[in-house]
């Protein structure tokens, strides 16, 4: 049974596999991560940032130095902008135990995807490695249900499918048995570039007309949405 939206149509039946993006797709960031940079940029006397203006930057997956860089020419020079970086990391590492959660469903959805024998990848845009790209997982008490973890410090940034592509080598699928879950226009695209089936959810940065046009196979509000199409494969 196929579900369609948009220019395409996913064969529930044969998938394997599922890359989620992290950041407003499984959990809630946008208002750690603008409480963040603006601590930073108000050390630096820079007028802050809303969260429109800085879901724009997210929904293209554009780095935390290049978004410093597009908002004050200040943070072109590269020790300003790593300093003001650093003060901005370390601000969303101290605020996210008690501020950052789960979408609401998120994990019923990965332990329903597990109990079916699926796999499943996070790909971030994040920078984090090792130990440290599985923090907020683990204390969200999620990590059990993910096989592994990429981000842009191990791969291209979306929308390259690279990390795609990264993604489907480690967990040993093909393209067509594999669905990529995202928020932003930058998933959408990666997972198009990639030739794998696309699902867009409007839990985080990307807005509904925007993802619309880039024709994701199919466009729900959150990842619990996804429970009815998980009963359609094949276990």
């Amino acid at each position: 049974m196929m579900a369609k939206m948009g220019n395409g149509t996913i064969s529930w039946h044969r998938i394997r596999g599922v890359i989620f993006d992290l950041d407003g797709t499984l959990i809630n960031t946008i208002d750690v991560y603008v409480k963040a940079l603006n601590f930073g940029l108000e050390l630096y006397g820079v007028e802050k940032i809303t969260k429109g203006q800085l879901g724009k930057y997210l929904d293209e997956s554009i780095s935390l130095n290049d978004i410093l860089r597009h908002i004050s020419p200040i943070f072109e020079d590269p020790s300003t902008n790593e300093k003001c970086k650093e003060i901005v990391v370390k601000r969303y590492v101290e605020l996210e135990v008690d501020e950052v959660s789960l979408i609401q469903g998120a994990d019923l959805v990965l332990q329903n995807i597990k109990e079916l024998g699926l796999k499943t990848a996070v790909l971030s845009a994040r920078t984090s490695m090792g130990e440290a790209k599985w923090r907020e997982l683990r204390r969200l008490r999620i990590d059990r249900f993910v096989d592994i973890v990429i981000t842009a410090a191990e791969t291209k940034r979306k929308p390259d499918p690279h990390g795609v592509f990264r993604c489907l080598e480690e967990l040993m699928l093909n393209r067509d048995e594999v669905v990529f879950v995202g928020d932003a226009s930058a998933d959408i695209l990666a997972g198009k570039n990639a030739g794998v089936s696309t699902v867009g959810v409007l839990s985080g940065v990307g807005q509904r007309d925007v993802l619309s046009k880039l024709g994701p196979d199919l466009l729900v509000d959150s990842v619990l949405e996804l429970m009815p199409y998980l009963k359609l494969i094949e276990r």
